[in-house]
């Protein structure tokens, strides 16, 4: 969670354990300096707690409740093209490859592993970058070859830069670049939320 939001998460919990309190205390005529006016008390921040604990978990998912925190869900699994610049040494290219990113996100956390027919990458540092005022909405992540990928002697490192497209989060477009001095383009559509194991379980989600 980042500053802006645990600021804001303090903000609302301050608030909503004020006028909770008084509410109750006005309704239930108590003494301000009673014993009932701490159960008052202690009775909101239950209450509070109880709703973070509800939103943390499934309530940002929610249209409804993305007012308080209006961040993307991209869960689910991403299938499209990743066209890069890479050249054998006779000089030949490669033409656009198919490519998956399958993300796990909670409101906390996001990860991604991406597949290629041949290649596998987890993400080891990942961020969301959200400024309405400047209107980016991005997710930006640093990968690194998944060692088991058969084959490759040296692993791969490297970094992408997604933005997120359309209001419903339904592409992502951007460039990554590589320890192997490569580097191109990449952008995805999301053909599920279900989270595909495999490269080939993906594209047996892109065909329905």
């Amino acid at each position: 969670m980042g500053e802006n939001e645990l600021k804001r998460v303090i903000q609302i919990s301050v608030t909503a354990t004020c006028i909770l309190a008084i509410l109750g205390i006005l309704i239930s005529k108590a003494d301000p300096f009673s014993f009932a006016t701490i159960r008052w008390i202690s009775g909101a921040l239950t209450w509070i707690t109880l709703f973070w604990a509800f939103f943390f978990r499934w309530g940002w998912k929610l249209r409804l409740l993305k007012r308080i925190f209006p961040k993307p869900n991209l869960n689910g699994t991403w299938v499209g093209t990743l066209t890069s610049d890479w050249k054998d040494t006779k000089g030949n290219t490669v033409g656009p490859l198919d490519f998956v990113v399958v993300v796990r996100q909670s409101f906390l956390h996001i990860h991604a592993t991406t597949f290629t027919a041949s290649f596998v990458a987890r993400t080891y540092a990942e961020s969301l970058i959200l400024d309405n005022d400047r209107g980016v909405k991005e997710f930006v992540y640093l990968y690194a070859q998944d060692n088991t990928t058969p084959g490759e002697e040296n692993n791969r490192e490297g970094a992408a830069e997604l933005r997120i497209v359309e209001s419903d989060a339904t592409t992502l477009t951007g460039r990554y670049w590589s320890n192997a001095k490569t580097n191109g383009r990449v952008e995805v559509e999301r053909v599920s939320l279900q989270h595909a194991e495999d490269f080939q379980s993906a594209m047996a989600m892109r065909r329905g």
